[in-house]
């Protein structure tokens, strides 16, 4: 709708207002002959007449709750929580501060309810208690509890925010710009995790976003939430509803106009609140304005730029890209916004980093002024060379001694293009990993970077400090090869070459520096890295480099005595665990697993780079898949619960694929520790909400082979649980989808371990065939159901069986194929 139809939709609307109710619609045929805007007209004088303040911001009252009943309500226990005083209320409820009350320990809660005679309301406060559950995240109110009093009070329970609305946190710290809009990338993140869960938010302004004390943004309030579709990221509601509740300072055009609402929807709030941050004012002078005059500011106005009207102590050298970024936000039609909340977190990180902004023009020249603002002091050396270059000629002496300074600049650009130029090449690598569907253009950049690093290797000569730079290169390049626990696009042969590449340059700088640490550091990380890779390939020289590894880790912690070092040394020890959890040697596993914790409290948690912290959940997790292996059940759940604080602190940092994905592991071992208590209704949803982010990581790009193995896994945990519940029908048909993948990632790359995968995968899609022809005898498909199993028993070999990660022993497997190629050769 374009702002002239806006305006005559509105005008109409005044008018029809002013008629007798009976008599509107006969007036509307005569004054407009538009039938799409009479029908926006009649939709808006219908929710008008079932509410005539559908436009005004609500008031903050509960009509069913009297101050008194409200009041009244103080003091009394909801569940395992006291009500201690009210704190404020919503569109549809009132919310108090409690205290636990049940002698099970301390915690100060929020406690929102909602009187049973509130009918209309009632729907949706139950719809809130299920967004809130969906919800994990460190960003967002956590749901504590919920239920119903026996007199019908529907209420819940949720983390008690102490803190200030994020506007007024940032005027009340003096943040600067910078730190502005790194806070508002969190919030956003947030709000993109709620997203991934199928959830807008739809009321999104300061009130509803507290920052404590500790600087840490809370989102609150799903009061009025919408579920989206699977499908299409549409809301699942109607386009309109007689009740109309979100506050028309902070909704999207749409929403004023009472469409149906999108995740764009919550993209232009936010681009509200980021104004509202970075500008220190609302971007629409809304006060004293009537509804309708709010509604068509809102639709038709363009805010001016923040930097425009922003307080001077918020100017900033670049806000000229940060005014396009809020301009994308809070653009009128959706479909010209950021096409997601991750996008908008994306350009708002470009932002600070100091690279190019989607929302700004793509010209050279802009991307070469982002260009130098990044690296100013090299661009500033580059300039003076070209300066003195063609400032040359005076005379014969001074041009000599300028040749020869020339020379050594040159040299030093030469190092910078060879950094640069690596540096590129991973960047966009790892930008590319972002993009669903990116596995071929990450070969073929990962091809071309082979044949680059290959031709600087064949020129490093004695360069010491470009060999180590070189080794630093392959190591990358071997990770996103085939690196046994990343990403990676599952070429694990290119990946070992590049690793021995790698190892091989860092050796030779290590007999040429031997009192350095640097060396060793590189020597010892590219070793464990190829030592994992040849232990997944089944590699004789698996055992050499491991124990080659062992070695360089305890050289590393016994010349390391200040400490510097102390993070690698935690990573040492962690993957020693590993590889020997991967070898069967669980008892040096466990005594490496626990000396890499003991490295890691070394350095405070707050000091840790990101990638440190994912390394450190890694170790609690691995610890704790031993401590399970060896049902010591309670320490195992502590420590994938520490596991499990670290990667929700990731997240906040750092939310992409790999991160979640990271998660999922410690949710699917926590499963795992819950199954050991036969506790399997806790275990299943855990492993169905692991296998949510995981199959969306997998379905974005097909070929990620570590997505896929992921999905794979849980499909098959998840019909390990419908197969002791009986439900053979569930159980055959999440074996068939794991055999699905196993056969897909045996295809993209034919290892031992992979092989071991599908056979397995097979055997025990030919065990729920067994169980659901034996326990349904009269089924007319029970002879196709044996005749398959049949097949997929002949299928596999029992020379398949090989020891696997994802598998169970070589015996189990014999076994296994044995009895049923016995109890199907009786059929």
């Amino acid at each position: 709708m374009t702002p002239e139809q806006w305006a005559r939709v509105t005008e109409l609307f005044d008018t029809a207002c002013e008629q007798p109710p009976d008599r509107r619609a006969a007036w509307l045929d005569t004054a407009c002959n538009d039938a799409a805007l009479c029908l926006e007209v009649r939709a808006m004088l219908e929710a008008y007449d079932t509410d005539p303040e559908f436009l005004e911001e609500p008031t903050g009252t509960v009509p069913a709750l009297e101050d008194a009943v409200a009041d009244a309500l103080v003091g009394r226990r909801f569940g395992a929580y006291r009500l201690t005083r009210q704190v404020g209320r919503g569109g549809m409820g009132v919310v108090y501060e409690a205290q636990r009350d049940d002698q099970e320990f301390d915690r100060r809660a929020a406690v929102k309810i909602l009187p049973a005679w509130s009918a209309g309301f009632a729907d949706r406060f139950r719809a809130e208690r299920r967004v809130l559950a969906a919800l994990d995240h460190p960003g967002i109110a956590r749901l504590l509890d919920s239920g119903t009093t026996p007199d019908g009070i529907a209420y819940f329970v949720m983390e008690f925010v102490d803190g200030v609305p994020v506007t007024t946190w940032c005027r009340r710290q003096r943040l600067t710009m910078r730190d502005r809009v790194a806070l508002a990338e969190r919030i956003a993140g947030a709000v993109a995790f709620a997203h991934r869960h199928l959830v807008v938010h739809r009321d999104l302004k300061p009130a509803n976003i507290l920052v404590t004390t500790e600087g840490h943004p809370k989102l609150l309030d799903f009061g009025i939430a919408t579920l989206l579709s699977e499908e299409g990221g549409q809301s699942l509601g109607t386009t309109r509803t007689g009740h109309q509740s979100f506050t028309p300072e902070f909704a999207s055009p749409e929403q004023v106009r009472g469409e149906r609402v999108t995740t764009a929807s919550d993209v232009y709030s936010l681009g509200v609140l980021l104004y509202m941050m970075v500008a220190d004012r609302h971007p629409y002078p809304l006060d004293g304005l009537s509804p309708f005059d709010v509604m068509r500011t809102v639709c038709e106005v363009d805010p001016p730029a923040p930097s425009t009207v922003a307080p001077a102590e918020l100017r900033h050298p670049t806000v000229g890209d940060l005014d396009a970024v809020v301009g994308k936000a809070l653009r009128k039609a959706p479909s010209e916004r950021y096409g997601s909340v991750a996008e908008l977190v994306a350009d708002l990180r470009a932002w600070r980093s100091g690279h190019p902004v989607v929302a700004a023009p793509a010209s050279f020249g802009y991307r070469a002024r982002c260009f130098v603002r990044r690296n100013r002091t090299a661009v500033a050396a580059a300039l003076a060379v070209v300066m003195a270059i063609t400032a040359g000629g005076v005379a014969t002496a001074w041009q000599a001694r300028v040749a020869q300074r020339e020379r050594d600049k040159a040299e030093n650009r030469f190092r910078q293009v060879q950094d640069f130029s690596r540096s590129l090449l991973f960047d966009v690598h790892g930008a590319l990993a972002r993009v669903p569907g990116a596995t071929d253009a990450r070969r073929l950049l990962l091809d071309r970077a082979v044949q680059f690093l290959d031709g600087l290797a064949a020129d490093a000569g004695d360069d010491n400090a470009l060999k180590l730079e070189l080794a630093a290169g392959y190591e990358q390049l071997g990770n996103v090869q085939g690196n046994a626990v990343s990403e990676n696009v599952g070429d694990t042969e290119g990946s070992a070459v590049s690793y021995r590449k790698a190892f091989t340059l860092a050796e030779e700088v290590r007999l040429r520096e031997p009192e350095a640490l640097p060396p060793l550091v590189r020597a010892m990380k590219t070793s464990g890295d190829l030592a994992s890779v040849l232990l997944l390939r089944d590699d004789p020289q698996k055992a050499e480099w491991q124990a080659r590894y062992e070695s360089l880790v305890r050289e590393l912690e016994r010349r390391d005595a200040g400490g510097t070092y102390a993070l690698d040394v935690a990573k040492g020890y962690s993957d020693i665990g590993r590889l020997r959890v991967d070898s069967d040697d669980f008892e040096p596993a466990e005594r490496a697993y626990r000396e890499a914790l003991r490295q890691y409290e070394r350095v405070p948690l707050e000091g840790r780079p990101i990638l440190a912290l994912r390394d450190n959940a890694y170790v609690l997790k691995r610890l704790g898949g031993v401590l399970l292996r060896t049902t010591r059940l309670d320490e195992s759940e502590e420590r994938y619960r520490q596991a499990l604080a670290i990667d929700e602190r990731v997240i906040q940092l750092d939310d992409r694929p790999q991160t979640r994905y990271d998660m999922t592991f410690t949710m699917s071992d926590l499963a795992l520790v819950a199954a050991r208590r036969d506790n399997w209704t806790e275990a299943a949803a855990l492993w169905a909400r692991a296998l949510a982010i995981r199959q969306g990581i997998s379905d974005a790009d097909p070929k990620d082979v570590r997505a896929l193995s992921g999905v794979a896994t849980l499909q098959g945990r998840l019909a390990g649980v419908a197969f002791r519940a009986k439900d053979y029908a569930t159980t055959v048909s999440r074996y068939q989808t794991e055999l699905r993948y196993r056969e897909q990632i045996y295809a993209l790359a034919a290892l031992p371990g992979r092989l071991a995968d599908r056979s397995w995968a097979a055997l025990r899609l030919a065990q729920g065939l067994c169980a659901r022809a034996d326990a349904e005898p009269r089924h007319p498909d029970r002879a196709t159901w044996l005749a398959e199993a049949e097949r997929l028993v002949h299928s596999t070999a029992r020379s398949d069986g090989k020891p696997s990660v994802n598998a169970g022993s070589e015996p189990e497997y014999l076994e296994v194929h044995d009895a049923l190629a016995a109890r199907l050769a009786a059929h």
